[in-house]
């Protein structure tokens, strides 16, 4: 169970509960909320997707939200985690083939889904200008809360996206927080680890072990409070491509004002590289994935 999953049970009176087992959340939440308040909470927040990413690494030529895994693709397994949680309103930010990416959402129409479509494909904004401007047009409601994800990060745990909604509400309550990020319990070191003495004799290897980092795994929640970071950081007139993580990010945390929630390693598979989505392919093969 990831991120410190909650048990779902009855009462007695019909009605499911939550009862959450993470410490936060018996402190600041007393460890219950209903399933109707939290799908209240996801109602009243908007899933921003950015799908602009080329497959490159991959060696494709389409957009990397279009590979398919076990025939269904990764876009498609990302609005489908957020739609059977509860949350409607789905903002895509594309990019590189923005035309194919509208296709495949007219040709695909979710049940309960409103899906909205901007484009950054002539400008070359890159993330954090392409929030900006669509937070000016008003293509993200900057009244609202909003969920901000990458299609090509696969969460294998399908209760991630209530879950952290409702970490979220705790540190938004109890620390006054603004934003908050998902992160992994480590990181799998691609290269093996060295250790060497003062006279640079090594004393100890370790091939590609689990580092104690941090890890974001994509996955960001913003109250309405973070947009005058993105109007303050990015600007009109910033020169070439901004990207959120690198300007926003650090000046949200700088005012303390974000918060992580923790969720296990082997919780999440990114996919960047031909090992990483190889590994995904046998695992939607194998079934490990569920066609959502």
């Amino acid at each position: 169970m990831g991120v410190g999953l909650t048990r779902i049970y009855g009462k007695g009176t019909g009605q499911l509960q939550v009862q959450s087992e993470t410490p936060s959340e018996k402190r600041g939440l007393e460890g219950r909320r209903t399933l109707t308040e939290l799908h209240r909470e996801a109602g009243k927040t908007q899933v921003v997707m950015l799908v602009g990413g080329e497959g490159k690494r991959l060696g494709i030529s389409t957009p990397k939200a279009l590979v398919k895994l076990n025939g269904t693709t990764l876009l498609g397994r990302a609005i489908e985690l957020f739609l059977d949680a509860g949350f409607e309103d789905f903002i895509l930010l594309t990019a590189f083939g923005d035309q194919a990416v509208r296709d495949y959402v007219k040709e695909h129409r979710w049940k309960g889904a409103r899906i909205r479509m901007f484009s950054d494909a002539k400008k070359g904004m890159a993330r954090g200008k392409a929030v900006a401007d669509a937070l000016r047009s008003g293509g993200i409601d900057s009244r609202r809360r909003s969920i901000m994800v990458y299609p090509d990060d696969i969460f294998l745990d399908y209760t991630l996206p209530m879950q952290a909604i409702l970490e979220h509400l705790y540190a938004v309550k109890a620390f006054k927080t603004v934003a908050s990020m998902v992160v992994a319990r480590g990181h799998r070191s691609p290269y093996g680890v060295a250790r060497a003495d003062e006279h640079n004799v090594v004393t100890g290897f370790e091939e590609k072990p689990v580092v104690p980092w941090l890890t974001s795994v994509g996955f960001y929640i913003f109250e309405p409070g973070v947009y005058s970071y993105f109007k303050r950081a990015v600007g009109t007139k910033a020169k070439g491509p901004v990207e959120f993580e690198r300007v926003v990010l650090p000046a949200i945390v700088k005012d303390r004002k974000a918060y992580a929630i923790m969720m296990p390693l082997d919780s999440w598979i990114p996919v960047n590289t031909i090992k990483e989505l190889e590994q995904a392919q046998a695992m939607a093969t194998s079934g490990v994935l569920s066609p959502k």
